[in-house]
């Protein structure tokens, strides 16, 4: 089989990642497009209840959601966490249509949950920020398709500006998040900002739940990237002129 594309050991450099990271290089963290064989071999794990599962699909490179029964259930998670003052995730998924349902985002990967519920189900769920569609929390606007946050004991709506995804296309979803604010964009839109009180010193990692009927069969994600930002060229040269000061004061 041929090695999937996940890049986890080490530290990749990337370019630009357009106005989420302004005119900072990011670093990728994860990433993986499912060339492969398994959820293994990607460095995620996933569970699920009554037929709920996530498995590679080999043909074409994705990573499918498949229900037998209308309570079916199941969860895909990274397995290793990460720490940054600022985090960027970047996902492309399918959703075929109203008879399943996504929640996608960050979780602290160090809290306990439950994989048979959706991690931003308020009793016994981790710390998370995720995009949740055809959820309970829909508003004036009667967009049901929300950017959320669970604080391990409320589940807040943080914002559904974007509106609602188109089922059976593809949806490239963008995430980020720092101590004090949020953004999230579908689909390249200009992103939606505000303001938040995020814990930055977790650990956190993807995860995706999904549930519901038969309908879900064949929905799927197709990309994975987490992103953090490069020390600032700004820094640097500041580091490099204190370095250079010190060298001076001793000769």
């Amino acid at each position: 089989n041929t090695p999937m594309k996940t890049k986890i050991t080490s530290l990749i450099t990337a370019g630009i990642l357009g106005t989420s990271l302004a005119s900072q290089a990011a670093t990728i963290v994860y990433q993986s497009d499912f060339t492969g064989s398994t959820v293994g071999d990607a460095g995620l794990e996933s569970s699920g209840s009554n037929s709920g599962i996530w498995n590679v699909d080999t043909v074409n490179d994705r990573l499918n959601f498949s229900a037998s029964f209308s309570t079916s259930r199941a969860t895909v998670n990274n397995t290793v966490g990460f720490q940054s003052d600022l985090i960027t995730l970047d996902v492309t998924f399918n959703q075929l249509g109203s008879g399943t349902a996504f929640t996608i985002g960050l979780v602290d990967a160090d809290d306990n949950r439950n994989n048979g519920n959706d991690f931003l189900d308020t009793f016994g769920q981790p710390y998370a920020i995720a995009f949740q569609t055809d959820g309970t929390s829909e508003n004036a606007n009667s967009n049901d398709d929300v950017l959320m946050f669970h604080n391990e004991s409320t589940t807040i709506a943080l914002s559904d500006a974007q509106g609602d995804i188109t089922y059976g296309q593809d949806t490239t979803l963008s995430i980020t998040v720092t101590a004090n604010s949020f953004s999230y964009s579908l689909n390249g839109a200009p992103a939606t900002t505000g303001a938040i009180t995020f814990d930055t010193s977790k650990n956190y990692m993807f995860a995706a739940y999904a549930n519901r009927g038969t309908a879900a069969a064949g929905s799927y994600i197709s990309n994975i990237t987490i992103s953090v930002p490069e020390p600032s060229s700004t820094a640097l040269l500041g580091l490099g002129g204190l370095a250079l000061a010190l060298r001076r004061r001793r000769s």
